[in-house]
This record gives structure tokens, sequence and C-alpha cells, in this order.
């Protein structure tokens, strides 16, 4: 691996040394570093999501809360799903909050054909009982400008979370819905959100949808389904329980017509106290079978969250690494080949933020890069959190 830091990781190294300790205006021009709100810890850890238009604009989706209502709050019912369009300067252009008698939690979103935008994600019941509470998927529709077209929830999934939605060319969505219990379904709905049928799969955090209409769902393995229902093949990718289990946080497609997964390989904590997951990035063929593998091991419990082509054709991960029995946090960012090879790595992170979790990780246009995170001030992550995000110069 090569010793020399490329200009991209500096810069990002730079940008968290520097903003966690002043003003957010501080940030140079075109890029910038802003906080846009406050969650709860519930559900795990979060998983939210943005996009670019044409004019660099951003719209990000995340869930929630004033400061001292989460405070104050047992239950965490101040929690509501904002979207919010950050125009190049890091300027809000309007701001939505979809706000129900119940608490919300945002999974993943995507533009839609007409400009407008789809939500996922889940609602709970309204159960004051924090062991009884269940929840339910919730899907959001808005127009171009954000403004809430219908919100539906699903109790036919109780305890499934929306975690990844896409927009298929016929207007039908589908949605990647997981629960605690190693389980998951692919819900198609159509563009009014009605049910139109339930795939079962695998648990899973990512679905895209292949040149040939297939679904690709990462979770445990990758696991690859016909439009029709019919899995054509489920890889765990692991012969025996020793080598652990293999889990995708992100799957995408690459220019060969092959896909790439990231996530973490897990082992169990008895069998490996010092190492319980490390990085992993895979690189499979369109029938299931492993090209490569690339396993980066760090320290304690390594995960993978988001991975993206940069503009010169390499591309760019992000995990945490949870050091300790505290779990203080690190951000880590790799660049890796088309071919698998890790040509640079970096702590990105800042003393001010010993817990950080990064939710997505995408280029804006070719000079700019946006990366969405959590931020804790205590290495537990046991307070309420900050969403927070940065524009950088690649």
């Amino acid at each position: 691996m090569s010793t020399s830091h490329s200009p991209l990781l500096y810069t990002l190294l730079s940008l968290f040394l520097l903003t966690g300790c002043q003003k957010e205006e501080a940030a140079p021009p075109q890029t910038f570093a802003k906080t846009l709100g406050y969650i709860a810890p519930t559900f795990g850890y979060p998983y939210y999501n943005f996009v670019t238009d044409d004019s660099m604009n951003v719209i990000v989706a995340y869930d929630a809360g004033p400061p001292d209502d989460l405070a104050n709050d047992p239950f965490f019912t101040s929690l509501k799903i904002k979207l919010e369009k950050l125009d190049p300067f890091g300027e809000t252009v309007w701001e939505r909050t979809f706000d129900t008698e119940l608490e919300t939690k945002v999974g993943g979103m995507t533009q839609t054909q007409d400009g407008g935008f789809l939500l996922t994600g889940a609602q709970t019941d309204g159960n004051d009982s924090p062991v009884e509470r269940s929840y339910t998927p919730l899907l959001i529709r808005t127009d171009a400008e954000g403004s809430l077209l219908w919100l539906k929830s699903y109790p036919l999934f109780k305890d499934f979370y929306g975690k990844a939605i896409f927009e298929a060319a016929d207007g039908n969505i589908y949605v990647q819905a997981d629960s605690r219990e190693a389980s998951g379904w692919v819900m198609q709905l159509d563009s009014e959100g009605n049910l139109i049928r339930r795939i079962y799969g695998a648990q899973g955090t990512s679905i895209i949808r292949t040149d040939a209409g297939d679904f690709l769902c990462a979770g445990r393995g990758l696991l690859l389904m016909q439009a029709d229902g019919n899995i054509r093949w489920n890889n765990s990718y692991v012969s025996n329980a020793d080598e652990g289990v293999k889990f995708f946080e992100k799957v995408i497609a690459v220019e060969d017509g092959n896909f790439l997964a990231y996530g973490f390989l897990f082992f169990d904590q008895e069998e490996s106290e010092d190492n319980t997951s490390d990085f992993l990035l895979a690189k499979i063929d369109e029938e299931g079978n492993l090209i490569w593998e690339l396993v980066i091991d760090r320290i304690d419990r390594d995960i993978g969250r988001n991975i993206c082509l940069l503009p010169n054709g390499n591309y760019m991960a992000v995990g945490t690494i949870q050091k300790g029995f505290e779990h203080q946090g690190e951000l880590r960012a790799y660049i890796v080949t088309p071919d698998g090879e890790q040509i640079d790595t970096e702590q990105i992170t800042s003393g001010s933020h010993p817990f950080i979790i990064p939710s997505a990780i995408y280029p804006i246009g070719d000079k700019h890069l946006g990366l969405l995170v959590t931020t804790s001030p205590d290495a537990y992550g046991s307070s309420y959190l900050t969403v927070r995000f940065r524009k950088l110069e690649q």
C-alpha cells in the first residue's frame, strides 16, 4: 500500500480536524460543514441518504428533534423525518418536516422520475414501553419542492424497517425492509404506494435493480431475485461457521457489468476476543461468483458503511471503527482500485466527536464530495446525536 496520502483524503482529514473546533462559516468557498439536526439513539445506527441535482444542490433526508425535547422525552416522540435542500454553498433553500403523532425514522431515499422524492423508514405504534413497542415500514412521497403528496405505513410488516428504496422505469416502487431477526422483505408497490407483492429475502440495507431487471439485495451475503419473486441465487460466501458472517451494507453496479459489495466480516466475540469484525469489500459477477475479495483488518469492531465511484475510476469506501469497551469511534476512508488494490487510507475524525457513524458518501459533480455523518459528544453514543453534512473538495 502506498504511504503517500491522496489530495482527497488530505482534504477530508483537514476539514474534520478543523471544523470540529471552528465555526461552520470558516470553511472555504463552495465547501462547507453544516449541522442539520439532532436525533436520539434509537433503531440502531442511522441510515440516512442524500441526492444531488444538476445545479449541484444537495437534498438530504434525515430525522431530528430539538435537543432539549429529546433530552426530556424518554420515548423520543419528538423525532420527525425531515427533507432539506441545500444550495452549493450550504445555505438552506427549503426544509420540510413530516410531522406525525408517532416517532418516525428515515432509512433511505431516492429521486423520482418526475423530480420528486421517495423516502422510506419506520413508524412506531406509540406504545410507551420500549420493550413492547413495535414499528412498521413507512413510505413518503413528495413533489420536487419537498411538499408531501402522501405518507403511508404498512402494519402487515410488523417490526420491519425500510432501509433502501428505488423507483423502476415503470413507476413501481421497491423497498428493502429488514428486521432485527435476520429476515427481510422486498416490497413491490405501485406509484401510489399500494402493495403489489412482497418477496421474502435476506436481511439487508441495500437493493439495486440490475440491467437484466433482477433485484440484488445486500445483507447477510447477497441475494438475486427475479421480478416475479423467484430467487436466482443466494450466497453467503462462507463455507463454514469458523469463517464468520459476511454482512454487506452497500452494493453498487460497476461498469463491467459486475457488482461491488461493501460491509464487514463478523466474528463471534467468544471466538475472537481481539477483533470482532473487519472491513470487507468484494467484487461479484452477475451469477453470484466471487471475483475478488479485500479484507481490511484494523482494530476491534470495523464496520464498512458506504462506497462510491470517484471520477478517476477508483472507489472510496468509508466505515467506522469502534474501539474497546467504550466503543470509541473513528471514521476511516479507503481508496480502492477497480482491481481491488487498496492504495490509500486515512483516519477521518475529530477529537471532539469520539463517536461517529457515516451514512452516505457520493460525488457532487466532478470536483466535490458529499459526506453525511452522525456524531456524538460521548464515546458511547448514548446521548442525543448530531447529524452533519460535509461538502469536500476531491
